[in-house]
């Protein structure tokens, strides 16, 4: 994946930059919307910024240690060798440094100087959110293909310590009925980017969040990330595009979320969408 997405109802201000929020009328109310796609900080370009940040730091080893492949495990990664060293404080530490929160220009962000109202109650991650905890079991030990389960940032990390302390051939046994076994050995650092993610957003250690993959057994997949990026894209394009259409798409998209949220019995309509979108 390419990117992340987050998207939740915020009460509008006079103070969000353009082209972070959105209006929408529905059901009789008037809902104001923030939207932010960041580019490059998806599952699969992390790991590759990570790696990159290893070479550039320790080019000099030979092998370069990697704190959040397990140990006994080797990889190639642009002609440099890398072997595991399985320790989550050091890859937290360095997936935290992928996001630069040394300056912002609003006020409030959440990093890279974009812009992001307070966070909100009613928070749900899909896409590799799900992947990466719920679906491989990491809290629990029994993977779910669907479902949901809640969590915090703390539990995350509790369980990503005692994930990333198994060696390659211990995670290749823990996961070895999973449909991603033949990727175990990314699941620490996969792990450790989600926790370090989540706090780069702004999220408290103990705030609540509940992983899922489906709605009032309705699956959301990662067209969902898809269609929030593109609506936005087209939101903010102006005239290079239909009038309308950004919004006509935007809108097909959290009409559907308020609906399945109306569904599933919650009268709160702050919730957020945290998703991959994969290219």
């Amino acid at each position: 994946g390419g990117s992340v997405q987050i998207v939740f109802e915020t009460p509008a201000s006079s103070k969000a930059p353009a082209g972070y929020m959105q209006s929408l009328s529905f059901g009789g109310r008037d809902h104001s919307i923030y939207v932010k796609s960041h580019l490059g900080y998806g599952l699969d370009a992390a790991r590759s910024a990570m790696f990159d940040m290893l070479v550039q730091k320790k080019g000099g080893e030979k092998p370069i240690r990697h704190p959040c492949l397990p140990k006994g495990e080797t990889m190639e990664y642009k002609q440099v060798s890398f072997v595991g060293d399985g320790d989550w404080h050091r890859c937290f530490k360095l997936q935290l440094k992928l996001f630069d929160n040394r300056s912002c220009p609003h006020s409030s962000c959440s990093f890279n100087g974009a812009f992001q109202p307070t966070l909100t109650q009613g928070f749900k991650g899909f896409s590799y959110m799900y992947d990466r905890t719920t679906a491989i079991g990491l809290l629990d030990g029994q993977p779910k293909q669907f479902g949901s389960q809640v969590m915090s940032q703390q539990d995350i990390a509790t369980a990503g310590e005692r994930l990333c302390a198994l060696d390659k051939s211990e995670a290749a046994r823990r996961f070895s009925t999973h449909q991603d076994a033949s990727k175990s050995s990314n699941f620490c650092g996969d792990v450790a980017y989600v926790a370090a993610l989540l706090t780069a957003l702004g999220f408290p250690p103990s705030a609540q969040l509940t992983m899922t993959n489906k709605i009032k057994d309705v699956e959301l997949v990662w067209t969902l990330g898809a269609m929030l990026a593109k609506s936005a894209e087209l939101a903010s394009a102006g005239s290079s595009f239909s009038p309308g259409l950004g919004w006509f798409v935007l809108a097909g998209v959290l009409l559907l979320a308020v609906y399945m949220k109306r569904q599933a019995g919650s009268g709160s309509y702050s919730s957020l969408r945290l998703d991959e979108f994969k290219k």
